[in-house]
């Protein structure tokens, strides 16, 4: 007991004295912690608390050596930072990235200048000079942390600082060097900011984010983009290059071809599209159709993609075939209720196209006047000046996204619009752009010193049509000179190349730009005040023969209104923000492979479809078999183009007519659409037959017995059905050594359809002697000789006994009518070739000399494609 009293005795001193060292140490830590008014380090009480996004960073360098760059942070300890990103300082190198800042005397208006000399007459065009560090100087960085100047920020103003501009083009230029290797190799180098404003969002992508936290923003910059962004000039003081100057490097092919996955459907992974808005009102649909037509005129082989909200009717959204994306509008905070710019921040609604990379956004009050497409591979955001520091947004390219839309989203309610608008605000959001060529927005407003006759330039790109629309005016003349104060406005030229568009157009197509009364009204009166004031420029006096002032037309009359459930069905349930509408997206399907000779028959299909006054979107799957010049020829006639690769049918001989017919089977893959109506690119479509789509898969008409046709059948999407049907097609059988036997095999339980939606092009001559068709038929196939393989004049199957059973003037006759009702530009993908001409003249011959009793043979042959062949496998760009 004793020996255990003074061994407690002893300890009390050595206790006490842990203590008054415990304390001394907590004290310490206190005294001497980091200033916290250096580094945001919210959230870093315990080791748990660090997010996913900063551990990425730590995970990507585990147990390695990790070389940091430190930009624009002087006297700043970086230690809370380093801990925020899981980097150990023992294994941390740490360099400080020096350059010259910027003079401060420059401003932003030195870097945006209102003019420059965009021709190079004199010179070519000069920035100031933004110094950046020398690469060899900055080897082998994985980090780069810069500190963001935030002093001169204002809440509702865009940043326009020349420092904060240098700081972010540093990072860049330090992240593109230490991570580009070649265009498929690539390390990866992280981006961080420190800051209480965000970095530069023209130059660092919120889809790039991986962690916002407090004061801190990490990146994982895509290296592609951001190696664009770092070529371009250092604002609009220059016209940004058309390609990667440095090293005429190829990061421009790469931008739309690597990296793309084996067996995918869409060999686009970066697609493009042109995009157009349109809102609150009709009074732009025939602009919107005149801009689509003079984009297909212009030989574009982009999409067409219009955002149209509620107020544009399911008639007019018929004359807007060409695409058919319904938004729900969002009002702009600023604007009076009522006001003509409530609801024009809808445009925003162009970065929620996320299915493409790039989208140019047109004005549908646009015309453009020659291909445009090589602006494409601009960054965002890419337009011409307004004026001074200001991007005319009438014109712009853009990169979808929707992170940025719901930035732009929040900022709208935030940053003021200098003029009250979309453009104002957007001015605000992106005030670093790249400056295009003004002639790419030229717009339709003269300075009589210097253009009295107020004529557009030949080298213009595009016209917007400012002041008085010229669907709004008569044909005959701009009336635009009827009004004093619009004579800056007015321009026979313009008005005229507009014109030529709208005759160009197909003739279904006309209607949708008629005149309204009020519209003729409004003309009538501007024109009597004209007469009446003896305007000098004379226009008042041209007789006018426009025959729309005969023709009224009302916008607002809808034959489809009644049908509530409808648009019930495509409206209801949606998401906020969601810019489809329609969750059960249809879509008609065709399919072109191992030859171009059904270039002509997808061309008049597409056509006949959109003359039933069909709203459904239109897809050909293409291989590579059709040219680049039939893509084109077929994107004008309505299609959009998904290119494909080939399915072999195993059990066809090699090069015999059905090695490839598996092909159609692509059609599954179509997982945008819920349900398509796959046409075969022989048929024509006599009436509409969108009403057919409520059936389910497979739903067809018959061929005979327990037989379905698949030339025309109703299937449902679905990528574990396509692959079950890839699978299946080396064990089952063909009937017929095609797909039509094939899939009867896959799908043994079907759905009839009447007979009249495949209407077969054979005829029995004891119940059908004249061979004519029937006039309720939905579609006819043209079986045997197909119409454009013959003369204009006849069905050439007459000319061969053996095709007797497929010939029919009738038929014949229907088809040539859809030809001649289609645009004049697309008529040429259905002229004959020497080979076809000789074969039809062997035929005729052979006819004539067996005096064949139906006497078609006689028949004069004015086919004016007879004198002018053309060839289907030449391509000026093969």
């Amino acid at each position: 007991m004793g020996s255990k009293t003074s061994s407690s005795t002893r300890a009390k001193p050595f206790i006490f004295f842990l203590l008054f060292l415990s304390s001394s140490l907590f004290f310490t830590v206190l005294t001497f912690r980091p200033k916290p008014n250096l580094i945001n380090t919210h959230g870093l009480q315990h080791q748990a608390k660090i997010s996913n996004g900063f551990n990425l960073i730590a995970n990507e360098f585990k147990g390695k050596n990790v070389k940091v760059g430190l930009v624009n942070i002087v006297g700043d300890r970086i230690e809370a930072t380093y801990r925020l990103l899981g980097l150990s300082e023992s294994k941390t190198e740490t360099v400080k990235v020096r350059f010259d800042h910027v003079s401060k005397d420059l401003t932003w208006r030195d870097f945006f200048p209102e003019r420059i000399d965009e021709d190079e007459k004199w010179a070519p065009p000069k920035c100031p000079e933004i110094l950046l560090p020398r690469k060899e100087d900055y080897e082998d960085l994985d980090v780069v942390i810069a500190r963001t100047p935030c002093d001169k920020v204002k809440e509702n103003k865009g940043i326009r600082d020349v420092f904060r501009l240098q700081v972010n083009l540093v990072v860049a230029n330090l992240v593109v060097r230490n991570g580009w290797i070649s265009p498929d190799v690539n390390r990866t180098v992280y981006a961080v900011f420190i800051g209480s404003c965000e970095p530069m969002v023209e130059i660092f992508r919120c889809d790039d984010l991986v962690m916002h936290q407090g004061d801190h923003w990490v990146y994982k910059p895509e290296l592609r983009r951001l190696k664009q962004k770092v070529l371009m000039p250092f604002g609009s003081c220059q016209l940004a290059p058309s390609y990667a100057q440095t090293g005429q490097e190829v990061w421009r092919n790469f931008m739309s071809e690597s990296g793309q996955q084996k067996h995918s459907i869409t060999l686009h992974h970066h697609k493009k599209a042109y995009a157009t808005v349109l809102h609150s009102s009709e009074a732009y649909v025939c602009g919107a159709i005149a801009l689509a037509q003079s984009i297909i005129q212009s030989n574009s082989t982009k999409d067409l993609v219009l955002l149209a909200d509620h107020s544009i009717s399911s008639k007019s959204i018929r004359g807007l075939r060409a695409a058919g994306w319904k938004i729900k509008r969002i009002r702009n905070p600023f604007a009076k209720k009522g006001s003509y710019n409530e609801w024009n921040y809808s445009k925003l609604r162009v970065w929620q196209l996320i299915e493409y990379d790039k989208v140019i956004f047109i004005d549908a009050d646009l015309l453009v006047l020659k291909n445009i497409d090589k602006f494409f591979v601009h960054p965002q955001v890419s337009a011409a000046t307004n004026n001074m520091m200001i991007f005319n947004s009438g014109v712009m390219v853009i990169e979808p996204s929707l992170c940025t839309f719901k930035e732009l989203l929040s900022k709208s309610f935030k940053l003021e619009s200098y003029n009250g608008g979309e453009q104002g605000f957007l001015n605000e959001a992106f005030t670093w752009w790249h400056r295009l060529p003004t002639k790419l927005n030229q717009l339709k407003i003269f300075d009589e010193s210097n253009n009295e006759k107020h004529e557009i330039a030949e080298d213009s790109y595009t016209m917007q049509y400012l002041g008085l629309k010229p669907w709004m005016c008569y044909k005959d003349y701009d009336c635009n000179w009827d009004k004093l104060d619009h004579h800056q406005f007015a321009s026979d030229s313009a008005h005229k190349r507009w014109w030529q568009v709208f005759e160009a157009m197909p003739k279904y197509l006309q209607p949708y730009c008629g005149l309204t009364k009020e519209m003729d009204a409004r003309i009538r009166k501007w024109r009597g005040m004209a007469r009446r004031a003896s305007l000098a420029d004379g226009h008042w006096r041209i007789k006018v023969e426009d025959p729309r002032q005969h023709h009224f037309v009302d916008y607002l009359r809808d034959a489809n209104s009644q049908e509530v459930w409808r648009n019930f069905m495509s409206e209801s349930g949606q998401q906020k923000h969601s810019i489809t509408l329609h969750h059960h997206k249809k879509a008609y399907a065709t399919v072109l492979h191992s030859s171009e000779a059904y270039v002509c028959g997808a061309i008049a299909l597409a056509q006949s479809i959109i003359q039933s006054n069909s709203t459904k979107d239109l897809v050909l799957l293409a291989d590579h078999s059709i040219s680049s010049k039939s893509i084109r020829g077929l994107r004008a006639a309505g299609w959009k183009i998904k290119r494909i690769k080939r399915i072999r049918n195993p059990f066809a001989k090699k090069g015999s007519y059905n090695e490839w017919n598996y092909s159609k089977l692509r059609v599954w893959q179509l997982i945008e659409y819920d349900k398509v109506i796959f046409i075969d690119a022989d048929l024509l479509v006599l009436k509409n037959i969108d009403k057919f789509f409520v059936h389910p898969q497979v739903s067809a008409a018959t061929n005979n017995m327990m037989i379905f046709n698949s030339g025309v059948m109703v299937i449902e999407p679905s990528l574990c059905t396509f692959k079950e049907l890839l699978s299946k097609s080396f064990k089952l059988e063909s009937y017929n050594g095609g797909e039509q036997g094939f899939l009867n095999e896959a799908f043994t339980w079907w759905h009839r359809l009447p007979t009249k939606l495949n209407q077969l092009k054979i005829f029995d001559e004891s119940n059908n002697e004249k061979h004519e068709i029937a006039e309720d038929s939905y579609t006819m196939q043209y079986l045997g000789l197909k119409p454009w393989m013959c003369y204009k004049d006849y069905d050439c199957n007459w000319d061969k006994l053996d095709h007797h059973q497929f010939a029919s003037d009738s038929a014949h006759k229907r088809w040539w009518q859809v030809f001649e009702a289609m645009p004049k530009y697309l008529q040429p993908y259905c002229g004959l070739t020497k080979e076809m001409d000789a074969r039809i003249r062997k035929w005729r011959g052979m006819a004539r000399r067996a005096s064949l009793a139906d006497g078609h043979w006689r028949i004069k042959v004015e086919d004016p494609r007879q004198h002018h062949f053309v060839d289907y496998l030449r391509d000026a760009n093969s």
